[in-house]
């Protein structure tokens, strides 16, 4: 499944409208349509916020990215872990 696709159906399944979910991952409506409609990359800052706001953790949204077109910048040192793990699947 596609991140795209993947935003979409944990919306739907939490029963938010686009606006809700933008307004609960304080980023603009627009954007988060780009990303449902699979016409924007998204950083991991805007992953965790999306998450968050689906009560979700972050890698049930990185697992769906194609990582290698998709490049996430993981700036904290304390998410050593998700690069490891980042990098394994792109690897592969």
């Amino acid at each position: 499944m596609k991140f795209s696709e993947k935003i979409k159906q944990l919306r739907n399944k939490a029963g938010l409208t686009q606006p809700e979910l933008a307004k609960r991952s304080d980023i603009e409506q627009s954007y988060l349509s780009k990303l449902e409609n699979d016409k924007g990359s998204p950083s991991f800052d805007v992953i965790s916020k999306i998450a968050v706001a689906l009560n979700t953790d972050a890698m049930t949204l990185i697992e769906s990215l194609d990582l290698q077109y998709i490049p996430i910048t993981i700036q904290n040192a304390g998410f050593d872990s998700f690069k490891k793990h980042i990098y394994c699947v792109a690897e592969s």
